[in-house]
Order: C-alpha cells, then sequence, then structure tokens
C-alpha cells in the first residue's frame, strides 16, 4: 500500500514553534498536539500543497521556507510526511481548522504527541543550527540533546529507509555503548532486533507515543 503523501510546517518565531491542538472530530490522532498540515492534492507537489495548506490552515504566505525531511509514520493512516520550516510570513497567523493554536518552545518539544513530529524539528535543529537564534539558552538546550546516552534509557531510533532519503520511528531501549556505536534492542514492526546505530540516529523518548483513547 503506498502511503498516503502529507506535508507539515515547523513555523518559527525565536526558540518556539507553532503546534495545534487536533479537534476531537479529526479521524487521525484527535486531540492530539502535532505540527499543523495537509495532504497533497492528485498531482500537487509538495512544495505547492506547503504554500495551500499555509494560507488554508494559517492565513499565512511564506516569506522565507527550508525543506527539513521527509518521514514515514503509521497511525490510522500510512503516511510520507515531508516537513518544512518557515522562517518568515505575511499576514497574521489564524486559526482555521485546529481546536486551538500554541507556541512550544524548542526545550519542551515533549509537548508533541507523535515521535515524527520531535525528530522533524530534532532534525531541523540538528541540520540547520545557524538558523536559531544565538544566545545562551540555546546553546544549553544544543548541550540537553547531545547527552551521552546509558544503558536502559528508552529511545527512539531513527531509521533510515535504503535507497532514499526517509526514515521512521522505531522504539528502543539502550543495551551497551561502543566507541564509535551504540547497541540497541528494538521493536522493528513487530521484530525484536539487536542493532548497532549511531548515535545521532536515536533521540530520547520524552513521552510515551501518542494513542487515542
Amino acid at each position: 500500500m503506498n502511503p498516503l503523501e502529507c506535508i507539515a510546517f515547523i513555523v518559527i518565531n525565536g526558540d518556539e514553534v507553532l503546534a495545534e491542538k487536533r479537534k476531537l472530530t479529526k479521524k487521525g490522532v484527535p486531540g492530539a498536539v502535532t505540527l499543523p498540515g495537509g495532504h497533497l492534492e492528485d498531482g500537487e507537489s509538495p512544495e505547492d500543497a506547503l504554500h495551500r495548506e499555509l494560507r488554508e490552515e494559517l492565513g499565512i504566505i511564506p516569506r522565507n521556507t527550508t525543506y527539513v525531511c521527509t518521514l514515514l509514520h503509521r497511525s490510522q493512516e500510512f503516511r510520507k510526511l515531508h516537513y518544512f520550516a518557515i522562517h518568515g510570513w505575511k499576514g497574521d497567523i489564524l486559526n482555521n481548522e485546529a481546536e486551538a493554536l500554541l507556541w512550544i518552545r524548542f526545550d519542551e518539544l515533549g509537548a508533541f504527541d507523535l515521535d515524527v513530529d520531535r525528530i522533524a524539528i530534532s532534525e531541523y535543529r540538528r541540520v540547520y543550527p545557524s538558523e536559531l537564534e544565538s544566545g545562551s539558552d540555546t546553546d544549553e538546550k544544543l548541550e540537553t540533546v547531545n547527552e551521552p546516552f546509558k544503558p536502559g534509557d528508552k529511545v527512539t531510533w531513527c531509521k533510515r529507509i535504503p535507497g532514499g532519503d526517509y526514515v521512521y520511528p522505531v522504539q528502543a531501549t539502550v543495551l551497551a555503548l561502543t566507541a564509535k556505536r551504540v547497541k540497541i534492542e528494538a521493536d522493528d514492526d513487530g521484530d525484536i532486533v539487536i542493532r548497532y546505530v549511531p548515535q545521532q540516529s536515536l533521540l530520547r523518548q520524552e513521552l510515551p507515543p501518542y494513542t487515542s483513547s
């Protein structure tokens, strides 16, 4: 089954990211706190969908956008999510779709309910550190992200799909550390596997994955 193509926005204001609380009437992850976004229409490119969805959901026109990454996610639908960072825009942000909009600090990413959103924001911070505002608070947050793992830590492994730039999150536990790799036990689509992976492919689990009630 081909994944449903979607886009998501990392709208940045200083050291904060815009999030939405989804309406309880939504089919996918109702009530969850997520990055805003939407589906691609037939024949639409991710860039075109980005501009359309920003206009429809938030009422803004982007002035400066950066492609961040593409992640695979399983919920009610199997999705391929294209993430874009928005550094500047024209117009006032409006809430046209969500239950509520809120700003979340980079050091409070555990407030997001979906692993893929936290991974995408962490990828943005890793790949584009120069885009972040300088300052002692930002430096302190980056040091916290790079804190060494230890055996027993619960982590999310960003598993890369062979032959592409896509990754998807896999829940794992740290077993041991070597000079260059981290030994993990992972639940890879129902199979318990042992892998040696680079530390930069792992994220700390700040909250358990979201499940709808």
